[in-house]
């Protein structure tokens, strides 16, 4: 089968929470949510600043190391109440728990002891001497500890305290250990430690399954960025993040693959990358630079999930085991706050789709009609995908597609469901059983059988819907999803569909609706020349952009962005507004309309200037 060229993505900016969708049968949805909660509104506030931060495994409860009073707090995490305070000693910094949850193993900074705290009596029931002054610790394989010096790696006996083999550090293995952190895989075969303070900054994984630990890998030369500041490993143990002073690209904190130390993308923080964590389930990045804030990302696509205000610079984050809450501790005095808060993550994100839909003309090839979206959140979304076309004949369209078929693709490009009639299901990929009972539940079944469906529960991720006509038949039709799961803290959104836009009732419609009850700005652009730098033959070298209003009426139109068309909603000059959205097109002859929408329906139609034709991409981005 010939490769087809994916639309490329339209990237909408949470936190305003909007989300385009394509709408049956000529119309999109903007849907804004106005509900009460706001995604990191401060739910609880306590006046010690904690160093660390660490959910008990095995019950809803903090535990929080305050190295200025000596001491871990625990917090229970149902009712945020602060059940108890113990004295442990010099300087706790950071602390690890047994598998169980019993014991709890606390890094006192200020001397050379790991204090053990029996976490059902709340007292301290040993300590072990180090030789040097302990930073951190995990709890590896084989009851055995390990624990962070100034220069080297203990192991020690968890129940005992004694040496159970060789210290890590001083290149002994090839690791040189200064300052930092460290991470332990789930299996607890596998030490990650990254350097705190050096140029470059370094990540290593270390075999530690047996008692000689055994270099695996490091971050090659200068690939790690500069001066280390956190190491947070995903909770499957797959990836890890080394949040780095300079970042590694841009003041960027790069998400590395374990395996490899392979990096699959970075997350855009800001200046000085300072702390990063992931969310219980991996699917939430949060992270904080050098502004008073934290960075929300959805850890799959990298793109913001929104920002959370702060009081300074936070110095620790970790989520709770339900995913809800998001605790911080502030410990630098110059930021004007020190203490710890507690963020509400429940409404992340609150958008909701609104039925996403292009029409257009579908013919072979590279001009089959293809809609890419993008789902974002922490739960999968379920959605029906439907390739309409017989159905359209009702609506007086001419030349329709008889006999649709239906691909959906994931983010690496694999082939992930397919469909020819919705009333047989394709098993493969991600579809296990029959759908047909679940379509006709949905209340989205197809009119026609010959009409293509496919229900699927998708993580987030980038997605393609690929429409054709069998034995290569060509028509005008239509490709829909639409949202079978609202409530899901998920969304879909980031739209784009390209496909081969011709004349009269064959050029290409989308249209959207903005709801709620305020005005949003958006940029709506019409996108041709610039697809021949991804391969895509044919482009449409002069396309033309139009906006009308739900009653029909043509409220703003563009033909070459960098020259404004002033009329309908358009007063002024949009040249520079455009240039300054960072959506500008690459090419002037592409097309681009800014415009502040009043809640409602709108359309948008691409042509090509003198009734040319070619493939088209049509996009909206929010620009709220």
């Amino acid at each position: 089968m010939k490769k087809l060229h994916p639309p490329l993505p339209v990237i909408l900016r949470c936190p305003t929470r909007l989300v385009l969708g394509l709408m049956f049968w000529l119309s999109a949805a903007f849907v804004s949510n106005n509900a009460d909660a706001a995604l990191g509104d401060a739910v609880a506030e306590y006046n010690f600043p904690a160093s660390s931060l660490v959910m008990s495994p095995t019950r809803p409860l903090m535990y929080a190391t305050i190295p200025s009073r000596n001491s871990v707090a625990i917090i229970n995490t149902n009712t945020l109440a602060v059940e108890d305070t113990i004295f442990v000693g010099s300087h706790p910094v950071n602390l690890a728990f047994s598998p169980s949850g019993l014991k709890a193993y606390i890094a006192n900074n200020s001397s050379n002891f790991v204090v053990v705290l029996d976490t059902q009596s709340r007292t301290v029931v040993n300590s072990f001497l180090l030789p040097q002054h302990p930073q951190d610790a995990v709890f590896g394989n084989q009851n055995r500890l390990w624990v962070l010096g100034e220069d080297q790696i203990y192991q020690i006996d968890a129940t005992t305290g004694a040496s159970t083999g060789p210290s890590i550090g001083g290149f002994n293995g090839g690791v040189f250990v200064y300052s930092g952190s460290l991470e332990i895989s789930p299996d607890r075969n596998m030490l990650y430690y990254g350097d705190y303070g050096l140029s470059p900054a370094t990540m290593y994984k270390i075999n530690v399954s047996g008692a000689a630990p055994v270099l695996v890998r490091e971050t090659p030369f200068g690939t790690g960025g500069e001066n280390g500041q956190d190491l947070a490993l995903s909770h499957s143990g797959n990836f890890i993040c080394y949040a780095t002073g300079a970042g590694q690209n841009l003041y960027d904190i790069a998400k590395f693959r374990t395996s490899d130390f392979a990096s699959t993308g970075s997350f855009d923080t800001g200046p000085y990358p300072r702390q990063v964590t992931f969310s219980q389930d991996d699917r939430v990045v949060y992270a904080v630079h050098t502004a008073n804030e934290i960075d929300v990302f959805d850890a799959n696509t990298f793109l913001s999930l929104g920002t959370i205000l702060g009081a300074g610079q936070a110095s620790e984050l970790t989520v709770d085991s339900t995913n809800r809450l998001l605790f911080a501790g502030y410990t630098d005095a110059f930021e004007g706050f020190t203490g710890t808060r507690v963020y509400d993550l429940s409404p992340l994100p609150e958008s909701q789709l609104g039925n996403i839909s292009t029409r257009a003309f579908v013919q072979t090839g590279d001009n089959a009609m293809i809609g890419g979206f993008i789902v974002q959140g922490i739960e999968p979304k379920r959605v029906i995908i439907r390739a309409i076309g017989p159905e359209l004949t009702r609506f007086g369209v001419p030349n329709v597609l008889a006999d649709p078929t239906l691909e959906l693709y994931d983010g690496t490009g694999a082939l992930i469901a397919s469909n020819d009639s919705w009333l047989h299901t394709i098993f493969g990929g991600i579809i296990t059983g029959d759908q047909v009972r679940d379509i006709r539940s949905s209340g989205h079944a197809p009119a026609d059988a010959r009409e293509s469906a496919i229900i699927a529960d998708l993580p987030a991720g980038n997605y393609t819907a690929i429409v054709r006509g069998v034995n290569d038949t060509t028509g005008v039709a239509l490709v829909e999803a639409y949202d079978l799961s609202p409530d899901s803290n998920s969304i879909l959104g980031n739209i784009s569909t390209r496909s081969f836009v011709q004349t009269d009732d064959n050029v290409m419609i989308g249209g959207f609706i903005v709801q709620g009850s305020q005005p949003k700005t958006v940029i709506l652009r019409a996108i041709g020349p610039e697809l021949s730098q991804f391969g895509v033959p044919d482009p449409l070298a002069n396309p033309t952009l139009e906006l009308h209003n739900s009653a029909g009426a043509l409220i703003a139109s563009n033909d070459n962005w960098t020259h404004t068309i002033i009329g309908g909603i358009i007063t002024s000059d949009q040249v520079r507004d455009i240039r300054s959205s960072g959506h500008a097109p690459t090419d002037p002859r592409e097309s681009a309309i800014i415009a502040d929408l009043p809640p409602g329906n709108y359309t948008a139609i691409v042509r090509g200037v003198n009734n040319t034709t070619g493939v088209g991409l049509v996009e909206v981005y929010d620009l709220d």
